[in-house]
């Protein structure tokens, strides 16, 4: 999830370059569900409550 997270996020930033910058932005959430990470990063819908 995280690898497809990253793929994502990082298509629309400019590719392998900005991968340090999504580590970053990732690690400030904490630890969260990835949906919720997910959700954040890319401002999706997170889905269903758990």
């Amino acid at each position: 999830m995280i690898r497809k997270l990253r793929a994502d996020w990082t298509a629309t930033r400019g590719g392998r370059s900005a991968w340090r910058e999504f580590h970053d932005q990732f690690l400030s959430f904490g630890g969260p569900p990835i949906p919720l990470v997910r959700a954040a990063l890319l401002g999706e819908a997170a889905g269903p409550p758990l």
